[in-house]
């Protein structure tokens, strides 16, 4: 990894993808994008945190849209398998949302899944996002798909330098947005036809300027109702100001099927600085392990150090606009205590709303009236 450089052999050809610490960069050297997928070595399988069997660290599933049916295509210890199988395979009932397919089917298996259609979607089982395809002419040419597994698994064999700033489902939704880029460009030079599209689209992955890519926002946050599913939100207020024992109690939640945990740190005696960051990234490494959606609340500058998978925030917080422009496509969660408050929020910036409260608590003293 000298200077940031990882070169993998990609069937013969060589593309280089250098990472940054200021950002993600692809730099294409000497050699040819390969036209076939890659295929990665990766561990045993062990045991997710959760006692499900983990698939190999370095698999990617790719799943194409076909209406009834998903075409699955699996890159795992050098075979390469493709197959058609039902979508009720993913899903206990018929399902017809991409995101939702890639969430549950990343969770099955434990493995980042990306489905491709008329819009693309990626997700590593804690995250889901949605990246324009392309251009439409990308659908009708004989070998993008299997291309597209290329680029795929060539950003994944370089994420680990960037593991602490990016998730591997955000990160590969960069190589979607890379890719839908690179098409985009090529029809400019080649017009809709597939013959000249080709050509002209390899050229393109091969000299895309990365400023193109950082500059455009591509990479979409996507929340499915599954993810909200058992929503835990805790702080040291709730547990006596004792931080080890909320650390017990998240993890023992997360083992039990949380969905998506909040760090909520409120209240006379708790934590701040030095102490509130450690808490939280501690509380960040605990979700990771078991595919938990971690959200911050209302500290939007303590989500972004711990890189947390979102923040929450409330009605006399900073404006939704700011906090999403300072989050980017991390997940972006709203209090909402009445259709007052309702019409007057820039809801276009949230992902999800928080309507409540629906009953008295104890647990937050400033609550205001029940609203259910």
């Amino acid at each position: 990894m000298a200077g940031g450089t990882h070169l993998v052999d990609l069937n013969q050809n060589r593309i280089a993808i250098t990472i940054q610490r200021q950002g993600l960069h692809i730099l294409h050297m000497a050699g040819r994008v390969p036209l076939t997928p890659v295929f990665l070595t990766g561990a045993r399988p062990e045991r997710h945190a959760t006692g499900r069997q983990r698939a190999p660290q370095r698999l990617i599933v790719h799943v194409a849209d076909h209406q009834h049916f998903f075409g699955v295509e699996l890159l795992d210890d050098g075979c390469h398998q493709s197959f058609i199988v039902p979508l009720e395979t993913f899903c206990d009932s018929w399902v017809k949302n991409s995101a939702v397919v890639v969430y549950r089917l990343a969770r099955l298996i434990n493995c980042p899944v990306v489905a491709t259609g008329e819009e693309d979607y990626v997700s590593d089982g804690t995250r889901v996002f949605a990246v324009p395809h392309g251009h439409s002419i990308m659908t009708a040419v004989t070998g993008t798909g299997c291309l597209l597994g290329a680029v795929l698994a060539t950003f994944f064999s370089a994420y680990y330098p960037c593991k602490n700033r990016l998730s591997i489902g955000e990160f590969l939704a960069y190589a979607l947005a890379y890719y839908g880029l690179a098409g985009e460009s090529a029809v400019q030079v080649s017009g809709v036809k597939p013959g000249s599209f080709s050509v002209a689209f390899m050229d393109s992955l091969y000299t895309l300027d990365d400023a193109v890519l950082m500059s455009e926002n591509r990479i979409r946050p996507v929340v499915v109702p599954d993810q909200l599913e058992v929503y835990f939100i805790s702080g040291t207020q709730d547990v006596e100001l004792n931080e080890n024992r909320l650390l017990s109690i998240v993890e023992d939640a997360c083992r039990g099927g949380v969905t998506c945990f909040q760090f909520r740190e409120k209240g006379v005696g708790t934590l701040v600085g030095q102490q509130k960051l450690e808490l939280a990234q501690q509380l960040k490494q605990i979700c990771a392990k078991y595919n938990v959606l971690y959200v911050i609340n209302d500290d939007v500058d303590l989500a972004i150090a711990v890189n947390a998978d979102g923040v929450h925030v409330g009605q006399e917080d900073m404006s939704l606009e700011a906090v999403r422009d300072l989050v980017g496509p991390k997940v972006v969660g709203i209090s909402i205590h009445s259709v007052e408050e309702l019409h007057k929020t820039d809801i276009i910036y949230a992902d999800c709303v928080g309507v409540g409260p629906m009953y008295a608590t104890s647990s937050k003293p400033d609550a205001q009236v029940p609203c259910g």
